[in-house]
């Protein structure tokens, strides 16, 4: 999934997967001295004290389909929802953006000239989570959680590549041996480096390996293999340049559209997270699937977004559970039109959930299906009769 192809809430989504977890203040290096990892605590307090970034990241994904690389820049400042996103490669995307200064969105498509504007509200969680940093860092220094090494699990040598997922490392960690590699230089920074494995074979996921900024715990590097429905598929994502705490003025995160652009104004959009489905449930007024899923995956964030158009409201919860490295997202919508779209594409598979019309998108792996003026989606790295059992699990809920 592109950025281009992503309705611009799901703007806090991309952002998300690229910056998550915890430590002290920048520059703090406690821990490294004795030649071990820093402490949960340094890793949380650190991630949380970064008052702006400035990345250029760079994203390979090799499938036995064919491989891909997508450059983006990125400038955050997480304190104040603003952002600016640009891709930068391939050439057939390069300019296209999404621009927040944290009441105004732009999204412009350079390809085709166009831009979208909205007003948007939304909260600073989305744009940067916290994710797992003080968990994984504690669990290295306790040497009771020593464990197997990452090569045990069938894919050798380390490190290997990350592959996808857009929720990050907002996982859960339970059943994952970790492994501390010492420290390396990434895009001219040192970092530490953090090797996981997934314990059981049957899950997808064969291993992980991550840099963290040695100031920051900002994530430089990630390298990830997958076994999907038998295919091998590697993901490596890797900071090129980066910077921190820099001061932008205001004008850095406001977005002049081309003269001979066409504009349109896509009314107003919110955003809210929520750590609960019952405080999801209870904000969005609605009443939320329950998909039946095995015991290790649990609830680790619930979205709402409600978009104002033409005197229109559209009202939609996204709730996200993970497993180790894996993670699936659940979605009822009021506005149905993207199923309607779908219904045309000749490269989706035409099904049935419950006894509902649906549909079946094998890149991204995607399941829909409408019920009762409701829009349905499942989505995550899953076999397709996988998402067929969970869709029919909560079928018009």
């Amino acid at each position: 999934m592109t950025t281009r192809d992503l309705a611009p809430w799901l703007l806090v989504l991309v952002a998300a997967s690229l910056v998550l977890a915890g430590c002290t203040g920048p520059g703090t290096r406690a821990g490294d001295e004795a030649g071990g990892p820093p402490s949960g605590e340094v890793a949380a307090e650190a991630f949380a004290d970064i008052r702006s970034l400035n990345v250029t990241t760079r994203f390979r994904y090799e499938r036995p389909s064919g491989n891909e690389t997508i450059v983006r820049h990125y400038v955050i400042e997480p304190g104040t929802n603003k952002i600016w996103m640009e891709i930068l490669a391939p050439a057939r995307k390069a300019g296209n953006l999404q621009v927040s200064n944290g009441s105004v969105m732009w999204e412009y498509n350079a390809t085709r000239n166009e831009a979208v504007l909205r007003r948007y509200e939304g909260d600073n969680r989305t744009l940067f989570a916290a994710g797992n940093r003080q968990y994984i860092f504690d669990r290295l220094n306790d040497t009771r959680d020593a464990s197997e090494s990452s090569s045990s699990v069938g894919v050798s040598p380390l490190p290997v590549v990350p592959a996808g997922g857009g929720v990050g490392e907002n996982l859960s960690l339970a059943d994952v041996s970790l492994e501390y590699g010492g420290t390396q230089r990434v895009a001219g920074r040192e970092a530490y480096v953090v090797h996981m494995a997934a314990n059981e074979s049957r899950t997808g996921l064969r291993n992980q390996t991550v840099w963290y900024d040695a100031e920051t715990f900002y994530r430089l590097r990630v390298e990830t293999v997958f076994v999907a429905e038998g295919d091998v598929r590697r993901r490596v994502e890797e900071v090129t340049r980066a910077s921190f705490d820099e001061s932008f003025a205001e004008d850095r995160f406001v977005f002049d559209p081309p003269a001979d652009a066409t504009v349109r104004r896509g009314g107003r959009v919110t955003v809210r997270s929520f750590e609960s489905r019952p405080a999801l449930g209870s904000a969005a007024q609605m009443a939320l699937p329950d998909p039946e899923l095995s015991g290790s995956f649990t609830f680790n964030e619930g979205r709402h977004v409600v978009r104002y158009r033409e005197g229109h409201r559209t009202n939609t919860t996204s709730q996200i559970y993970t497993r180790q490295f894996n993670s699936l997202v659940v979605l009822k919508s009021t506005a149905t039109r993207p199923f309607d779209a779908l219904t045309a594409n000749a490269s989706v598979e035409s099904l049935s959930v419950g006894g509902h019309e649906a549909y079946f998108l094998e890149r991204p792996r995607i399941l829909l299906w409408r019920c009762d003026g409701h829009l349905y989606r499942v989505a995550g790295l899953f076999p397709k009769d996988r998402l067929v059992r969970i869709a029919e699990s909560m079928a018009c809920e």
